[in-house]
């Protein structure tokens, strides 16, 4: 959402971005050119912020394109409880993240809201065409479907001499002469660490860290694998320490076991670094993203062994890691830079017809632009 507005406010668009807020205050700021308005939340019963006043703050809000970020359903319910405010946008845009999977008992309840509000966008976008395909609800819309992945500040992930002696320094701390395998991530039971800590029980050579924090943290430290030189937590790290540990990482895991998992920006961070990524088979964009073979490895979906294989093939074969995270690293910059994220999704709005951006083929060659690891 941030870099859309961005993006619209560097072409010279008046840019406006209304959200539910965190507490029960309204609250209106210009950041960066654009007008953020934030409306009260009474509550958020099953993630669903109650808010007041959103469908006003939208009514305020006329404009050329109006932008839906869903599934949050906040605009699709008021678009439905009040037909007038179609009128106010000359085109209405839905940016599909993810289907609802932890309410989906609740289908005959917001069930008609999304079939109505798909039905009469204009136009649908989302990142990957394993959204579709998983998809429970946009199979139907599919001729009004532009696929846009989503893109990063490539610039972020940059090799420099500095960033070289950070990294060596890092990987010595951490891992000595073993491999460094890196999962970073909010530690959730559908980000699937459990499994990940569990199959690294069974790797050899190779020390865990662990980035993030979240309800699982005190299992991980709890765990088997929590031994001395085997596993570290990271709970905090700034911007520039993580982007070193990805680059400092052999391998970057990422063995999400739920559908809630729709993408993955995280395995498209590492393989900039040029670091290869191992996943499980989730139908949706993470396995778009991290091709079998190609990227990284895929293992069958739950399968802790096939998981912990999968890492111990990479740690065993430098050259086969070597040659994925290569092809990792063109991938991510043909395919998930900002700019193009950016163009891509201002010529949906421009155009009246369905748009694809070009097809990418996985390039193997190594890229000129690209400073070696």
């Amino acid at each position: 959402m941030r870099e859309i507005a961005g993006g619209a406010v560097d072409r010279g668009w008046d840019s406006c971005v209304v959200v539910a807020a965190d507490d029960r205050r309204r609250d209106q700021e210009t950041r960066a050119g654009t007008v953020v308005v934030r409306t009260p939340t009474l509550a958020r019963p099953l993630s669903f912020p109650l808010t007041l006043g959103y469908g006003q703050a939208l009514a305020e809000a006329e404009a050329d394109v109006l932008l839906v970020h869903e599934p949050t359903l906040l605009a699709a319910t008021a678009l439905r409880t009040r037909p007038s405010l179609r009128g106010g946008f000359g085109r209405i845009m839905v940016w599909w993240h993810s289907d609802i999977i932890r309410q989906r008992a609740l289908a005959p309840i917001y069930g008609p809201i999304i079939n109505h509000h798909l039905t009469t966008a204009d136009r649908i976008i989302v990142a990957t065409p394993h959204h579709i395909s998983s998809s429970e609800v946009l199979p139907r819309f599919a001729d009004k479907i532009d696929v846009v992945p989503y893109g990063i500040d490539l610039s972020r992930y940059e090799w420099t001499p500095e960033r070289a002696a950070r990294v060596e320094a890092l990987k010595e701390e951490l891992a000595g002469d073993d491999a460094l395998i890196v999962s970073a991530g909010r530690l959730a039971r559908y980000k699937g660490i459990g499994q990940l800590v569990a199959a690294f029980e069974h790797v050899k050579d190779a020390h865990l860290v662990v980035a993030g924090d979240g309800p699982c943290a005190g299992e991980i430290a709890a765990s088997a694998a929590a031994q001395p030189r085997r596993l570290t937590m990271m709970p905090h790290l700034d911007a520039q320490m993580f982007v070193d540990l990805l680059w400092a990482a052999d391998v970057f895991a990422m063995p999400s076991i739920h559908n809630s998992e729709a993408f993955g920006i995280a395995q498209v961070e590492a393989m900039a670094c040029r670091t290869p990524v191992v996943t499980y088979d989730l139908p949706t964009g993470v396995t778009w993203v991290n091709r079998d073979g190609e990227t990284g490895l895929v293992a069958p979906l739950g399968d802790i062994e096939a998981l912990a294989q999968s890492l111990q093939q990479l740690i065993d074969d430098p050259a086969h890691r070597s040659e994925l995270g290569e092809a990792a690293q063109q991938w991510a910059h043909a395919t998930f830079d900002r700019k193009d994220m950016l163009d891509s999704i201002f010529s949906v709005f421009d155009s009246p017809q369905p748009w694809q951006p070009p097809n990418v083929a996985l390039q193997l060659e190594p890229a000129p632009h690209l400073l070696d690891r």
